[in-house]
């Protein structure tokens, strides 16, 4: 059984988790026109990234609960988390739609075995107490949406890009990475609980 501060340190790296997962579903649409400039694309060719990342999202969710039913949670969580910082770092470089759209639909799949993830593992960490925890959990995601578009308006400000703002938010999710890799993974409960 897991003592109270290690419940408490994994239920901290799941929250950051979901604040970088926020931050990844609410950034798309307030830089929709600077991504169209960007790729040279107008708003109606560059609404396709919508459903490549959706379509990635949804593919992740789908496939990500084996993941974690065959390989340590922890490890997943930190790839995913590196590939979101890598992600958010090239979003506002890429000069070509066709691009852009595949790094959102890998990206989107990445998030979707987040989500899975986060959610899965504080059941594992929580349990029947989990109810608190998975509240406060989609709280941190609301967190998440609500920032990535204030750091957006507020780098384009000082900069006049957003690509300051991809940066930013690529940082924030490091910390995160780090956490959440220091510590040791959840394991499944048994099939009787």
């Amino acid at each position: 059984m897991n003592s109270k501060r290690e419940k408490r340190n994994q239920t901290i790296g799941y929250f950051g988790a979901f604040i970088a997962l926020g931050m990844g579903m609410a950034v798309l649409g307030p830089s929709l026109t600077r991504l169209a400039e960007n790729t040279g694309s107008s708003i109606s060719q560059i609404s396709i990234l919508f459903t490549a990342s959706s379509g990635g999202y949804f593919l992740g969710s789908v496939l990500g609960g084996r993941l974690y039913d065959r390989y340590a949670g922890h490890p997943i969580l930190a790839f995913i988390l590196g590939v979101m910082i890598i992600g958010f770092a090239l979003i506002p470089f890429m000069p070509l739609l066709w691009i852009l759209a595949a790094v959102l639909f890998f990206l989107g799949a990445f998030q979707g075995i987040l989500d899975v993830g986060c959610n899965t593992l504080l059941i594992w960490v929580h349990r029947r107490d989990v109810s608190p925890f998975m509240n406060a959990l989609h709280f941190f995601f609301g967190v998440g949406t609500f920032i990535a578009p204030i750091i957006l308006a507020q780098t384009a400000l000082l900069s006049g890009d957003i690509k300051l703002g991809y940066i930013l938010m690529a940082l924030m999710i490091i910390p995160v990475l780090i956490w959440i890799m220091r510590l040791r993974s959840p394991s499944a409960p048994n099939q009787d609980e």
